[in-house]
């Protein structure tokens, strides 16, 4: 699953921030906390699918359980090779 920051309700904005203290703008900033706001956002999705999925199931998942969900690094890096590979076959395609 990849989500969209931008889909969140208000109302789960306001709960994200309320909750974790941090504005959700902070979201991705380098040396910033990421324990709470990682299982906020777990929450907030998974809460849709599963009205009984709760805050606390959300903070027992693993680092790499919250950031797999969420599709938190499934961008490629321009520089690696897989992105140089994937923007050859892009401009090869054009």
């Amino acid at each position: 699953m990849s989500v969209d920051i931008k889909n969140l309700t208000l109302g789960e904005i306001d709960f994200f921030e309320n909750t974790t203290g941090r504005a959700i703008a902070t979201l991705g900033d380098s040396g910033a906390f990421m324990g709470k706001p990682l299982a906020v956002l777990v929450y907030l999705f998974k809460h849709r699918e599963d009205s009984n999925f709760s805050l606390n199931d959300a903070m027992n998942w693993s680092t790499t359980q919250a950031t797999d969900y969420l599709g938190f690094g499934d961008e490629v890096d321009e520089e690696s090779d897989e992105g140089k590979a994937e923007r050859s076959l892009t401009s090869e395609q054009k």
